[in-house]
């Protein structure tokens, strides 16, 4: 099969469709503080992360590993994450410095990952990176349910009381892990390139 057509097979289709999802749900966190609109954020984000078990699953069982997944399938994942996170920020449910760091290891990890993949080089995700996602989705998907919960609650201020210091003690966890993943693909990455 063709470059040409693998393209635009299902797998390679759920990719690209899982990153206008990721840009619908930064719209619908930012464009609208109602919980109507947090909920369609939480929906389409489910459904962006489903998007990213089902390509994959689809393109191991019907042989269209291709190229273009191998590079897009790992971008979008990060785009989602990235965008997800920043609108978090932008609300100012977690904290600048954290999302910074987040997005500042995605984007070294992901562009050495796509360099490798151009020179024929996989590197494969090991357990520190399995579990950083775990965490990073995780951690998102507690943080849409703070939003549901406190969205119309005038009274409710981020800055102060419990559930803030639990939101800084979770999104610490998820950067420190975060950090931990990109030295250990750092270490592989070096490893490969020496083979």
């Amino acid at each position: 099969m063709s470059d040409k057509r693998l393209l635009v097979n299902i797998p390679n289709a759920l990719t690209l469709l899982r990153i206008v999802l990721a840009f619908f749900v930064l719209f619908f966190l930012t464009a609208s503080q109602s919980q109507k609109a947090v909920y369609w954020g939480l929906m389409l984000f489910l459904t962006a992360a489903f998007t990213d078990y089902l390509d994959g699953a689809l393109a191991r069982k019907k042989g269209l590993v291709s190229r273009f997944g191998q590079i897009m399938d790992p971008v979008a994942d990060k785009l989602l994450i990235i965008l997800t996170l920043s609108a978090f920020c932008y609300l100012r449910i977690i904290q600048g410095w954290m999302v910074g760091l987040i997005i500042l290891r995605e984007l070294i990890i992901t562009a050495l990952r796509i360099q490798a993949l151009s020179g024929g080089r996989v590197i494969a995700a090991k357990d520190a990176g399995k579990i950083k996602t775990f965490l990073q989705m995780g951690a998102i998907m507690v943080l849409f349910f703070v939003l549901i919960y406190t969205t119309g609650n005038t009274f409710y201020n981020y800055s102060q009381g419990n559930m803030k210091r639990a939101i800084d003690y979770l999104m610490l966890i998820v950067v420190l892990v975060t950090i931990i993943s990109g030295v250990s693909f750092l270490k592989e990455y070096k490893k490969v390139n020496k083979g």
